[in-house]
């Protein structure tokens, strides 16, 4: 049976390199099984290891191999919550938002579930947008690509900057600035980013002297 705390049940975890699994885990993190000194395998609770509780029913492909003579790769074209995956299937390497195998983009891509097969255009390595044209959405890596292009779900990816086009969660009001200009004509506050606890100036500035009196724009931070 798998671990369920850090480690792994086959041995000490050793250091790899890249985006190889180091400590075992593997999935929502961005690491894969395969080349691991673990076992090639990505459970569904995302751990890697070598036997049918890894490798079989719900074994995530995207992050590492999965057996196919378990027995699970999807005989009626239906995935995902039956423990089905596309992979090797007749109809599609690809298990779509709804639960069918398919290979077009509707099966493919937005809400395409990664643990139950293949994914093109959805982030494996937590890199979006204007880096390589993918996704996050689905990722399981944060649902909001930042305007460095990364996956993740913090306000520094979900605010300013967050790219629509590879998210679902770009923050739409509080959003939090990365520079220093803030208030009603940018629609940014100071608070919740790098200059949290910061006033938000007459003249749009996050600080912390005179940004905090007359004329401090209140809802953009705080005001004395």
């Amino acid at each position: 049976m798998e671990r369920s705390a850090r480690g792994s049940a086959f041995g000490t975890c050793n250091s790899a390199a890249g985006s190889i699994s180091t400590d075992c885990q593997c999935g929502k993190n961005g690491k894969a099984c395969k080349g691991s000194t673990f076992g090639d395998c990505c459970s569904p609770q995302g751990w890697c290891g070598k036997e049918k509780d890894h490798c079989g029913t719900g074994c995530q492909s995207g992050f590492g191999t999965c057996d196919a003579s378990a027995g699970n790769i999807s005989t009626d074209g239906s995935c995902g919550k039956n423990g089905k995956i596309c992979k090797g299937s007749q109809w599609g390497d690809c298990c779509s938002k709804n639960g069918y195998c398919g290979k077009d983009d509707g099966y493919c891509r937005d809400g395409c579930q990664t643990a139950y097969g293949l994914c093109t255009g959805i982030s494996t390595d937590a890199e979006c947008g204007s880096r390589n044209g993918k996704t996050c959405v689905g990722s399981g890596l944060g649902n909001c690509c930042s305007a460095n292009g990364f996956c993740g779900s913090t306000s520094t990816h979900c605010g300013q900057g967050c790219q629509k086009d590879s998210s679902s969660a770009c923050l739409t009001k509080d959003i939090p600035t990365l520079g220093d200009s803030c208030g009603s004509k940018v629609g940014l506050t100071c608070a919740g980013g790098p200059f949290n606890g910061q006033c938000c100036s007459v003249a749009g500035y996050c600080g912390t002297s005179t940004h905090c009196g007359s004329g401090c724009q209140r809802g953009f931070g705080r005001c004395n």
